[in-house]
């Protein structure tokens, strides 16, 4: 089953992470992730204690609210 979509990218400081964007039918059960951003981030392979160490940290942040007059002028389009 498809969850969702993943692109790979590069932070302003250098860092590879995979941003996840999760389709409507995961959305739906879990309604309190559309206000959130997943990301995975890649373990440099020196921060890695053993070769079975996992190679990415998945991580989970809210996104941030957008000011009401922001959120008047994107419905008015």
């Amino acid at each position: 089953m498809k969850i969702g979509n993943a692109w790979t990218k590069t932070s302003d400081d250098g860092q590879t992470y995979i941003s996840v964007a999760l389709d409507e039918v995961i959305l739906e059960k879990y309604p309190f992730l559309k206000n959130c951003f997943v990301n995975l981030w890649r373990i440099p392979q020196e921060e890695r204690k053993n070769e079975n160490s996992p190679g990415w940290a998945v991580n989970l942040s809210a996104k941030k609210e957008k000011p009401k007059e922001e959120q008047a002028e994107t419905n008015l389009f």
